[in-house]
This record gives structure tokens, C-alpha cells and sequence, in this order.
């Protein structure tokens, strides 16, 4: 038998990833396909049993549950160990490191199975309770009876009246008592889990499924909020610079301690105060001084901003805008890169400014700007032409030989015709050409 029909038999024999292999060198007619032994060794080096248990053997280090279930990491497992001849402490210790963090915080203060089969099974099993309890089912709330009215009775003795109140002993109240047993708080600290939910990978002031209770709902029940000032317009402090261009930006010049600082301020009406970024107060070394009570600020749609809290003034600034226009403002310090200084709606409202939005310049100022914030201009001298004393019209005597020509009569006629004119026919009935005028 020659090789070539010993190779083709062979290959009628091979199975899935073998015959791919295989048949197209069959196909081809490639050179193995003549040779026996060149193609059996060929075919135990491409499909060596060793080699798959290298790279299984190597997978099973790399694996890692991420967030799959246990049970799918369990799977992925097994499958690759069947591939090696590892020892049961290997193996053990190969499908712990490829569990993910949270887990394994859940298994430390455990005493774990030292068969991998049972720890493979403790595990899911495990993984099953934490997941349940991040998914707690909804229990209806206990709904509190009304509190039974409480009889008065008063008695009056020697003209004073005496009011006594036949009152139940009350229990103190327990400041910080929840509907969790100490025991439960305990195993809930000590596990790191939701003291709301008991769900893991988060706390009880984050807990989703918590009551969110609103700032008007806070105002009724007692809650003593701090001043908000809304920021309307903060989303132009995180517009590119190519919508830059629509804004207004005054030119200003800022002046305190002695130092000068040019810069521009951006004109918003949807802001509720005058803002400065703090970076660029801390750049400039402008003074801060803290604020008694801090103000917390957001957006318009509500959401807090990066800096919530504004804890901290600028000292009193001289600001300059334009020419004559002088005030004395201080600022609040917020988180704004894109615009260093913003003129909120109280500015515009103080000054009551005319606007010219095509231009994006301040046309006028208010009449209140009149009397305080806008300078007296100086007058150094006038000049009264009225009473400067006539020009003189007499022609003096060493020019009387000329004095016609001085005439202003003689300047509103034309001269007369002289011998020496040339004289221009026109043709009847054209036109003249017009040249260019210089």
C-alpha cells in the first residue's frame, strides 16, 4: 500500500478539528499527503495532548468571574480542568483567585470546603443568598392605629385652678431605633452590607431602593436647610470653545491691594448671583474670606453641581467696565474654568444696562449708574466762538495794486475771451467722451 492511500485512510478516520486540519492538504495535494510518517507527525504535533493541557493549564489561571454567577464561572472551570492532571489544592486555589473582589469579601471570615467539588458547590450556593438579598421582595408596611384621645380632668381648689392630665406611662423614645435587631446591625456592619436593603456594593444614604424625600418635604418635617442660589446658566461653564463665541464677554478690569488684572466677564441673566472660578482666584492670588452661613448651589434642572457648597467671598474688588463705569462688587467663588467671571442677574438688575445682542456690548447704563458708579468728567477749558473777535477784510497796502483780485465779486463770473483761446467744435448731434476724473 502506497503512502498516499495509508494517509488518505487515515484521514477517513479523523473527527472534527482533526479532519478540518486535514482535508484541505488532501484537497491541495500538498507534498505530506505523500508521505506517512511526515503527515502522522505532523498530525501528533499539531493535536498533541500535552500541548492542550499547557494551554488549559494556563487558561485556568487567567479565568475570572467578573460579574457572571458563580455558577457560569464554575462552568467555565471545570471545563478546563478536565483538560489537566492537577491536584485537588492546585485546583482549589486556581477557581478562588479567579473569583471576583466583593465575593471573595464575603468568603474571608469563612472556613471554606477543601474539596474542590464542595467548595464549587458552597460557593454558588452562597452566591445565590447574596444575590436574592440585593432583590428583596416588597413587604407591605405596617400601618401605625390612630393614638386614642386622652381624657382631662381639672379641679379647682381655693380660687387657683389646677389642671391635671390623666396621662399612660410612655416608654422613652430610642434615638436611632430602626426596624433591624442589634444582632442583624451587627452582621450587617460587620459583612459591609446596606443597613436599609442589606444589598452589598453600597450604603444606606446610597441604597436605590430608599425613599427620596424632597426640599419641600424637608422644610415641613423640621429640616433646616442652608440659603440655595440657582445657577441657571452654569452649562456655559462647560460649552466648547466654538459656542464661546455667542456669549457676551464684557472687557473689565478687576483692582485690589494695589494689583491691576484685565480680563472679561460673561453677562448671564440665568445666573443668581456674581460668581468667580476659583482656580482663577487662586491664580491671580485674589484674597478669599469665608462666608458665615455657606449657600448651596445647582442647576437649573436641580442637580448639584461638581463644588455644591460656595463656603468662601472675594474680598471687596474695584471692577471697571469700559471707560467711566466704576463699582466696588465681591464675588463668589464656585468651579467655573470656561468662564472666570460671571455677572449674574442681581448685576444686571442693579445696573439695569441697555444691551445690544447683535453687537454683544453695553450700549448705556441705567439712570441709578448716573449719580454712583459712573465718573465725572473733568472740563479743562472751552472756547467761545461767539464772541472771538471778527476776522479783518481790509487788504493791506503793500497788496492794494492787487486788490482785484481779492474781489469776491469777481470770483462768481467767468473771465472773458481772449485772442488766444482755442476753440473746440462739436460735432452736432454726439457726445462728448467722458475721460476719468482724477
Amino acid at each position: 500500500m502506497s503512502d498516499k492511500a495509508k494517509v488518505g485512510y487515515l484521514i477517513n478516520h479523523l473527527t472534527e478539528k482533526a479532519l478540518l486540519w486535514a482535508t484541505p492538504l488532501w484537497e491541495n495535494k500538498k507534498p505530506i499527503i505523500y508521505d506517512y510518517e511526515g503527515f502522522t507527525s505532523e498530525l501528533r504535533r499539531t493535536f498533541d495532548p500535552s500541548r492542550r493541557a499547557t494551554n488549559a493549564g494556563r487558561s485556568l489561571f487567567h479565568i475570572k468571574q467578573g460579574n457572571k454567577r458563580v455558577a457560569d464561572y464554575a462552568i467555565e472551570f471545570k471545563t478546563l480542568t478536565s483538560e489537566v492532571l492537577w491536584p485537588n489544592d492546585v485546583l482549589t486555589l486556581a477557581f478562588t483567585e479567579g473569583l471576583n473582589e466583593a465575593f471573595m469579601f464575603e468568603l474571608a471570615p469563612l472556613k471554606l470546603p477543601e474539596s474542590l467539588d464542595h467548595l464549587i458547590d458552597f460557593c454558588i450556593a452562597m452566591d445565590d443568598q447574596i444575590r436574592e438579598r440585593r432583590h428583596p421582595r416588597d413587604r407591605p408596611r405596617r400601618v401605625l392605629p390612630p393614638l386614642p384621645s386622652l381624657p382631662r380632668h381639672t379641679s379647682t381648689s381655693g380660687g387657683s385652678e389646677n389642671v391635671k392630665t390623666d396621662l399612660p406611662v410612655v416608654e422613652p423614645m430610642q434615638i436611632g431605633k430602626t426596624g433591624i435587631s442589634e444582632a442583624e446591625r451587627a452582621h450587617r456592619r460587620e459583612k459591609g452590607l446596606c443597613f436599609y436593603c442589606a444589598g452589598a456594593d453600597h450604603f444606606r444614604l446610597q441604597c436605590p431602593q430608599r425613599p427620596r424625600v424632597s426640599r419641600a418635604e424637608h422644610s415641613k418635617v423640621g429640616f433646616r436647610t442652608g440659603n440655595t442660589q440657582v445657577i441657571g446658566s452654569l452649562y456655559a461653564s462647560f460649552v466648547d470653545n466654538e459656542k464661546k463665541k455667542s456669549r457676551i464677554l464684557l472687557p473689565i478690569s478687576l483692582t485690589w491691594e494695589g494689583v491691576h488684572l484685565k480680563t472679561e466677564a460673561f453677562l448671564d441673566s440665568g445666573a443668581s448671583g456674581n460668581f468667580m472660578d476659583k482656580h482663577f482666584a487662586a491664580k491671580n492670588l485674589l484674597p478669599l474670606v469665608l462666608k458665615e452661613r455657606p449657600l448651596m448651589v445647582e442647576a437649573i434642572d436641580g442637580k448639584p453641581l461638581s463644588c455644591p457648597h460656595i463656603t468662601h467671598d472675594t474680598v471687596d474688588v474695584c471692577m471697571k467696565t469700559g471707560v467711566l463705569h466704576q463699582e466696588t462688587i465681591r464675588f463668589q467663588i464656585i468651579e467655573s474654568p470656561s468662564c472666570p467671571v460671571v455677572l449674574g442677574f442681581p448685576w444686571l438688575t442693579e445696573h439695569n444696562p441697555v444691551v445690544d445682542w447683535v453687537q454683544r456690548d453695553i450700549k448705556c447704563w441705567g439712570q441709578s449708574c448716573q449719580s454712583k458708579c459712573l465718573g465725572r468728567v473733568n472740563v479743562i477749558g472751552s472756547l467761545n466762538i461767539a464772541t472771538a473777535p471778527p476776522l479783518s477784510t481790509e487788504v493791506p497796502e503793500c497788496y492794494l495794486a492787487l486788490k482785484e483780485v481779492f474781489s469776491k465779486a469777481r470770483t462768481e463770473v467767468l473771465p472773458p475771451h481772449r485772442p488766444y483761446d482755442c476753440a473746440i467744435d462739436l460735432l452736432p448731434g454726439t457726445m462728448p467722451p467722458r475721460g476719468h476724473v482724477y
